[in-house]
């Protein structure tokens, strides 16, 4: 309650009244961890005021090119919490045909508001409506706010078409004990990371110049991280800056580098530049 009033200036209070212990238990069989007792849902007006905090509802995340590398592009999709519409909106973008549910009304009405098809409604109710509608259902680091995880994936089950596709991603707690080294973070940053860019962006960001190396000693990260920076070095300098990745990386440790497609981002540029011939003004402006 102290942390989420104090990191957010938000109250949780509501959420644990009349209760003397809160426990967390782990499957045998999965390893997943969960809380106890399973009354523990945020509420509405909870999301709401953590979409203030711009960095919670990321745009794009690394699980969701993931997703989409994995998607043909005729399928029929449902997307669990789909928030502001980072992974909705730009698979909407693409005509994609799919659909989002999201609990937070504020996020529902920007997200109607851009054209996306959302649903203010849990998956459990959808299911109950939509049966076996959905080639594939997707959720992205939600399955760790659900407190009846039963009923969750049944009902995600549910609205899958036989022979559907599930997609999940949940955070690694794994991650709490590993060292975490995030490069060139801009302002998406953790404080459980160790976070450097040229620039500091926050008291939990280092200024670095990153040309000029990585200022830690050799094998020091379980995880070295960046994403969207490798392209803005020079071809010398980014070989040099990948070494350094490396040198810095402990023995089995794992490097995530996100880059650009070329091959989207070309895609795009003509799909907008013919319908902006066509004189589509909202593709006028995508184009430019």
């Amino acid at each position: 309650v102290k942390k989420y009033q104090d990191r957010f200036g938000i109250s949780t209070e509501r959420f644990f009244r009349d209760l003397d212990r809160i426990s967390i238990y782990q499957c045998t069989e999965t390893g997943y961890s969960f809380y106890y007792p399973f009354n523990l849902d945020g509420d509405s007006l909870f999301y709401e005021e953590l979409q203030r905090w711009k960095d919670y509802y990321e745009p794009w995340k690394w699980e969701h090119q993931v997703a989409l590398d994995r998607l043909k592009g005729d399928e029929k999709i449902l997307e669990i919490g789909s928030g502001t519409g980072g992974f909705l909106g730009t698979l909407s973008e693409r005509k994609f045909d799919i659909t989002g549910l999201e609990l937070n009304e504020k996020a529902v009405k920007e997200s109607r508001a851009n054209g996306w098809k959302v649903s203010n409604q849990t998956v459990q109710n959808h299911a109950l409506e939509y049966p076996e509608k959905y080639d594939v259902v997707c959720s992205f680091q939600v399955v760790e706010h659900i407190a009846a995880v039963k009923s969750f994936i049944q009902a995600s089950l549910d609205c899958l078409k036989p022979g559907g596709k599930m997609i999940i991603s949940v955070p690694n707690n794994d991650s709490i004990k590993m060292k975490l080294l995030n490069l060139g973070c801009g302002t998406h940053f953790h404080n459980d990371w160790t976070n450097l860019d040229f620039v500091s962006t926050g008291e939990n960001v280092i200024a670095h110049d990153l040309l000029k190396g990585i200022p830690f000693k050799n094998k020091s990260f379980d995880v070295v991280y960046h994403s969207h920076v490798l392209e803005h070095f020079r071809k010398e300098d980014g070989a040099a800056f990948m070494k350094e990745c490396y040198r810095v990386l402990k023995p089995g440790g794992i490097i995530r580098v996100v880059l650009p497609n070329l091959e989207t981002i070309v895609k795009n540029y003509i799909q907008f530049l013919d319908a902006a011939l066509l004189v589509n003004k909202r593709a006028e402006h995508n184009y430019d």
